[in-house]
């Protein structure tokens, strides 16, 4: 849902911009990952590393990972333009100070907004 979202709205802001989206269906869910099975944590971030190299591969000069629960597994990778830095350099800014809870169980349960 949150890849579907964020390619409605890139698309509607930047018409005249290409996209290339990589989707991984036999990812395992990040929040059963980070909560009940963290055997799966590095079969996850596997799957993600070589997505992002088929990205390089592919010229994409930079790319975005729409779930936030993912970015729990993504340190280091890169060419990330980072949600979790980007959104927080955007609440710093807001005035006044804002209160913000974002994303699901597992995101909050990594802590990477805190």
């Amino acid at each position: 849902e949150a890849t579907l979202l964020f390619l409605q709205q890139f698309h509607h802001r930047y018409p005249h911009k290409s996209s290339l989206t990589l989707s991984i269906p036999k990812i395992p869910d990040r929040s059963t990952a980070l909560l009940e099975k963290p055997d799966l944590i590095p079969v996850i971030r596997s799957y993600l590393l070589s997505g992002s190299q088929w990205l390089i591969e592919n010229k994409a000069p930079f790319f975005v990972v729409p779930c936030n629960t993912a970015h729990a597994f993504l340190f280091n990778m890169p060419h990330l333009k980072s949600l979790v830095m980007l959104t927080e350099s955007y609440i710093s800014r807001l005035k006044p100070p804002t209160l913000v809870s974002l994303g699901t169980s597992g995101t909050q349960k990594t802590n990477i907004y805190t």
